[in-house]
Parts: structure tokens; sequence; C-alpha cells
């Protein structure tokens, strides 16, 4: 079966019309592992408490490391959830949501920091905003977090060097900027979590 999956687009080509996503070659694709009942056990077991409903109904069929994740966990040693989100627009979707609810889940469960980078340089390279906009809409979308004492949330132009203004304001067309990143190999980064 041939199928395509990316944060864009979903689609596959399969004569039976009855069969969707082959989950198995998706989790095979991005080098994940597949996500449990047995995780879902081992949370319970370490939050004394019921799992998420995400992980329960499988909504969760993915992981990147949550096995080590959750050995630290085990034994104590210290340990916090980054997560981050692209501010684009003024409101969150399904696929924006559902990452911050579960960061949500288990900085409460596991009482421990959240770290949330904002690329808000991102969103003013690659969808045409305002740098003042992009950092708005960052500020706007981190609204949805759960212990703002526990977390620190970043736009990653407050780390840049401070003449970043002056090379992003510069006329450069942004399709030049695509090719260049797909000509040298730039590829995004995924969540450790796939959600169906």
């Amino acid at each position: 079966m041939n199928q395509k999956i990316t944060p864009w687009e979903a689609y596959t080509n399969n004569d039976d019309k009855t069969k969707g996503i082959d989950y198995k070659q998706l989790i095979n694709q991005f080098g994940c592992s597949e996500f449990s009942e047995y995780f879902t056990k081992r949370l319970e077991i370490l939050t004394g408490s019921k799992a998420h409903r995400f992980f329960r109904r499988n909504i969760v069929f993915a992981h990147r490391d949550f096995d080590i994740f959750l050995k630290k966990a085990e034994d104590k040693k210290p340990i916090y959830l980054y997560t981050g989100r692209g501010p684009s627009s003024h409101s969150m979707h399904l696929g924006h949501t559902v990452p911050f609810l579960l960061c949500v889940y288990l900085q409460k469960a596991f009482k421990m920091p959240l770290v949330i980078q904002i690329t808000d340089d991102e969103k003013f390279l690659w969808k045409n905003l305002k740098i003042e906009e992009s950092i708005q809409l960052g500020k706007e979308n981190v609204a949805c977090r759960a212990n703002p004492r526990a977390e620190f949330a970043t736009c990653t132009t407050h780390h840049q060097d401070p003449q970043f203004e002056f090379f992003f304001n510069l006329k450069i067309p942004r399709s030049w900027i695509r090719t260049a990143t797909y000509q040298i190999g730039l590829v995004q980064a995924y969540s450790w979590t796939m959600v169906r």
C-alpha cells in the first residue's frame, strides 16, 4: 500500500476503500515504536491514577523514547517536558491542541517542569507574517497551558543575536529560503508522540 502522511496531507493509494492508514507502516516510516497498553499500565502505576483518555483509548499509538521517560520517572531522576508551537494563527486546531493536552496531563501527573518553545522566527519566515505578529500569536497560543509556575515558555527570537531583525527584514524572496532548505536536506522535527 502506498500512503503519504505529512503535517499537511494524508492519503493512501489503496484499492480497498474500507482500509485506511496503515499505522504500522507509519510507525516504521518515522522511526517510532508502538505505544502499547504496557505503557498505559506503567503510567497508571507511576502516577497512582488513571492514564489520560488519549492513552487509554489508543489515540496515542506511537512514541519515541517514552520507555526512557518512564524509566527516569521510576528511578526518581529529574525529568522535564519539552514541546513547541509554531504560531501561525489566532486559533489552535486539533493537531496543535492534542500535544498540549498530553503535556498538561504529564506535567500534572509527574509534577515536572514544562518548556515550551515558540518558533516565532520559523512562522515569520515560512508564513509571511510580520515578526511582531508571530510573537503575539505565540503568546496567545500558549494560553492553553497547565501550570505557569512550573513552565518556561520562550520565543526563539528572544534568544537570537540582537541583529536578527536586520536579517529577517532583508528582502530575500521566501521561496529562495524554502528551496535552500530542501536542497541542503533540512527536515522538520516531529513530536515524540503520534496520535490517530
